[in-house]
């Protein structure tokens, strides 16, 4: 997955574990920070701080994985006013920010 979000342009937005995030060795160049604001948008679908990381970021798709002990990827879809689901399967949903 990480080698698709870099085809992308995703290189600075990924998701990793809190214990990780805290080891200063484990850490991408971008640092912590974007690390932390990804773990924010994914328990957080809806806010100002999600808008301001979905802006910062220029976020167009959102990846939640169904099986996922982090994210309830249900919180995402329910909300139709702020994101549209453009694919799904039975392992995955990818859900695109409206504007």
């Amino acid at each position: 997955m990480r080698a698709v979000l870099a085809m992308g342009g995703y290189t600075e937005l990924q998701t990793y574990k809190e214990e990780r995030i805290r080891l200063v060795r484990s850490l991408p160049p971008t640092g912590a920070q974007p690390l932390w604001d990804a773990r924010w948008l994914l328990v957080h679908p809806d806010g100002d701080r999600s808008r301001n990381i979905i802006e910062k970021y220029d976020i167009r798709y959102i990846v939640l994985h169904k099986d996922s002990s982090v994210t309830d990827w249900r919180a995402f879809a329910a909300r139709e006013d702020l994101y549209r689901v453009a694919y799904e399967n039975d392992t995955e949903v990818i859900v695109a920010p409206r504007q």
